[in-house]
């Protein structure tokens, strides 16, 4: 059969999976036009390629987009990125960190990944747990080339940062915040803190609207 799929759901990754799981799906005896259907009211799953829409409303802004992501390995992150390009009519803002105590070997691989897609990165904390924020921040920039770095800041304070990518996005822009998706919670110094990266970048475009 033949029918118009509509996948909501930022880059050809994620249109790769969906179509699979259709494939499947039809091959078990389903409809095509029932499960294209189906597909168009697919909700978002939490943290993964989500938009942050304002409170009490399904709309997001229309000046500008910011997604959450759980993207937190250089492949994810460049995946995520290369997703998101073909939406950007200005600039490609990203928001990430590194959890502390795992892979140290990927901190620098980020960091070029961030610099090469980005438009203009903000380096901040993710899960530190034992580690200095600092440090885990000075091992991504490794991987920043030195012509990339006028478009780095770093920012250890995450709200802060999500923040200030929020606050400076102008119409046409992409925000991309990663590492954390779905978690509602910050591992520091041996304790968990309550931190959702969606709460904090709604109650940013909440200020920003209301400004």
């Amino acid at each position: 059969g033949q029918g118009r799929l509509h996948c909501k759901f930022p880059g050809l990754f994620n249109l790769a999976n969906m179509l699979a799981v259709l494939a499947a799906l039809q091959a078990q005896g389903f409809a095509l036009s029932e499960l294209l259907d189906c597909a168009d009211k697919l909700p978002y799953v939490p943290g993964r390629m989500q938009r942050v829409a304002l409170a009490g409303s399904d709309a997001a802004l229309a000046d500008f987009a910011v997604y959450i992501d759980y993207a937190h390995t250089p492949d994810a992150l460049e995946n995520a990125l290369a997703a998101l390009r073909p939406q950007v009519d200005g600039l490609l803002r990203l928001v990430f960190g590194a959890g502390g105590d795992r892979d140290k070997g990927k901190r620098a691989a980020m960091g070029e990944v961030a610099a090469r897609l980005a438009d203009h990165v903000v380096i901040t904390s993710d899960n530190p747990r034992s580690e200095p924020p600092a440090h885990i921040a000075d091992a991504i920039s490794a991987g920043i080339p030195d012509s990339a770095k006028h478009k780095v800041v770093v920012t250890l304070d995450r709200e802060r940062a999500i923040k200030l990518a929020i606050d400076h996005a102008d119409k046409g822009d992409v925000v991309l915040v990663a590492g954390k998706g779905h978690e509602r919670f910050q591992e520091q110094g041996g304790r968990r803190r309550p931190f959702d990266d969606y709460a904090v970048a709604q109650r940013a475009l909440l200020a920003r609207s209301a400004a």
